[in-house]
């Protein structure tokens, strides 16, 4: 038998690995890095690339973008707004349905001898009975 130096590839991958694996597939990412380099090249879009002084996109303000579609705005939802009136919902609904098992959680938890109208933030309140008085305080304003 004779002796073989190079063991050959199978499936495009050498069949003996030595000591340096960096050695061994230091091709795979000079490989990669240049088809990365070809498909930038062709995929992404050269619109928003312009000189150094006008770089990036010019976005309109938030207010303008949480406009409705038909004020001209681009729609957007303000999640913050959308998120006070869930929590402000949440709130309505512990209130109307007592017997529910989160009404009777937050109860025991916060406003053992007062209702949830009246409850109020104790020491070291959790993220959740912190954000839910925050929207029925917002509810509390919007009722007539």
């Amino acid at each position: 038998m004779r002796e073989v130096q190079d063991q050959g590839k199978y499936i495009g991958l050498p069949s003996y690995i030595g000591r340096s694996k960096k050695e061994v597939f230091g091709y795979l990412l000079t490989k990669v890095d240049e088809h990365i380099k070809r498909w930038k090249g062709k995929l992404l879009s050269q619109a928003r690339m312009s000189s150094d002084k006008e770089r990036g996109i010019h976005w309109k303000s938030w207010s303008y973008q949480c406009e409705e579609k038909f004020e001209g705005g681009l729609g957007f939802k303000d999640l913050g707004c959308m998120n006070l009136a869930l929590l402000a919902k949440q709130g309505w609904r512990v209130t109307t349905k007592q017997a529910s098992l989160l009404a009777k959680l937050l109860k025991r938890r916060y406003y053992r001898r007062s209702t949830f109208l009246h409850a109020k933030l104790r020491s070291n309140p959790s993220f959740g009975w912190r954000s839910l008085l925050e929207g029925w305080r917002i509810l509390c304003a919007g009722v007539r």
